[in-house]
């Protein structure tokens, strides 16, 4: 939106306003020319309405969708970050539902969280980089699909991987009527927001007495813990070490790189901690800034950005920012001394030929810690398991304590291959 004169600047202001706050939210840009910037905005009354749709669910169609998940053998819910705001007011009645139909969930990278991922129930994150667990399940066949609030694009999907396609029963429920059909053929559209799709589930409840017929779901298999002075450090000891301090206030902002798929393979988010990807322009760095935005904004908050050193050394200029403004931000930097998911891609692509240790991939053995301290952060490295847990601890005491962004910076394995199996085929598209 573009203001072309100041009398007209609330009323721009608040169609900006219900664009960030439709039940689709998005960012709205308005641009304001410097002339402009300069005169009095004028008084003319904002009357742009809200846009509220009220989509009810027709009568017996919550029912429907309940009778057929407790009939179901192999059932799955599929969470995409659209269901975030229905989750955050009603994750215990969601709980609930689940737990009565015993029908396990996934969610997409963007919903990594919104359900417990400790749960029982829940097979983590069924999209690229996804569980092992998740995959397994899918992979096994899924009878009935319910999928909430998720476009079902390439990194939700695994990349269009076909175990989506063996529902026979498949309902999806978006407000946004033009995702559907784009990857699964077939099924019934629910066109309406999550909160009111499962408002009607619930209500249904109480008089649903069918027992459900869902098969067990495998146990978790809990990841070997690493070595205590293993060094240099594998990616997974990381997350690990992650889970361990993890807390309910934690925000964490993942950027995009091989971090992206350590941390959706093997953190566990359980809500209210809250996890946040960059799927859309998908830009190295992003986490450098994000994570200052989200501590200012909940300044109650834990923020936690986590990035690759490629991503530090293009953007984290903005640590200087943070502490300028006396921001206690935690950027925790895996530390591998090469841009690579690029050079695993190009090793992977090329069936080896590309080597781990090519010099074109290499960072030249920047000192972050020192670059870290230089932008007025303390730096806390760490080159093993335990003293990068003490220094995820020293780090979260110094941004609560001392308002002054905090940097872990942990040296890792470059040659510890990432969980990127099915992006890094699609790309070569040799179908294998």
């Amino acid at each position: 939106m573009r203001l072309a004169e100041p009398r007209t600047f609330p009323r721009i202001l608040a169609q900006a306003i219900n664009v960030a706050t439709a039940p689709r939210p998005c960012a709205a840009y308005v641009s304001v020319p410097a002339d402009l910037a300069r005169m009095a905005a004028g008084d003319e009354k904002a009357a742009v309405p809200a846009w509220r749709p009220a989509f009810d669910l027709p009568r017996g169609h919550a029912r429907h969708v309940l009778q057929a998940l407790a009939r179901a053998r192999r059932p799955l819910i599929y969470l995409g970050s659209g269901a975030r705001e229905a989750l955050a007011g009603g994750r215990a009645e969601f709980h609930e539902l689940v737990h009565a139909l015993r029908a396990p969930v996934a969610t997409s990278l963007r919903g990594k969280g919104l359900f417990p991922e400790s749960d029982e129930l829940s097979l983590g994150v069924l999209g690229m980089a996804g569980s092992e667990r998740a995959r397994a399940y899918a992979e096994a066949g899924i009878d009935t699909l319910v999928v909430i609030g998720s476009s079902l694009g390439e990194w939700a999907t695994r990349g269009y991987d076909q175990s989506f396609t063996t529902a026979s029963t498949y309902f999806h429920v978006d407000l946004d009527p033009s995702v559907f059909g784009q990857f699964l053929r077939g099924g019934e559209h629910i066109q309406a927001d999550a909160a009111t799709f499962l408002r009607a589930l619930r209500s249904e409840m109480p008089t649903f007495t069918e027992a459900p017929l869902a098969v067990p779901v495998p146990q978790r298999q809990p990841t070997p813990p690493p070595v205590s002075r293993e060094t240099p450090m594998s990616p997974v000891s990381v997350m690990l070490a992650l889970n361990e301090t993890l807390r309910g206030e934690d925000d964490l902002y993942i950027d995009i790189g091989n971090c992206t798929g350590w941390a959706a393979h093997h953190l566990v988010i359980d809500p209210p901690a809250r996890i946040f990807y960059p799927c859309g322009l998908s830009s190295m760095g992003w986490s450098c800034g994000a994570v200052v935005g989200g501590k200012i904004g909940d300044p109650r908050r834990t923020a936690i950005a986590l990035l690759g050193d490629g991503a530090f050394l293009m953007n984290g200029s903005e640590v200087r920012t943070t502490a300028k403004n006396g921001v206690g931000a935690v950027y925790v930097v895996l530390d591998d001394g090469y841009l690579g998911m690029v050079n695993h891609g190009e090793h992977a692509q090329g069936g080896g030929v590309v080597p781990l240790d090519d010099d074109y991939y290499f960072l030249g053995g920047a000192d972050l810690a020192r670059f870290a301290e230089s932008l007025g952060a303390d730096a806390h490295p760490a080159a093993d398991p335990d003293g990068l847990r003490e220094a995820l601890r020293a780090a979260r005491t110094g941004a609560a304590k001392r308002s002054r962004p905090q940097v872990v910076v942990a040296r890792i394995d470059h040659r510890v291959i990432p969980p990127y199996g099915e992006r890094f085929t699609s790309i070569a598209g040799d179908g294998s």
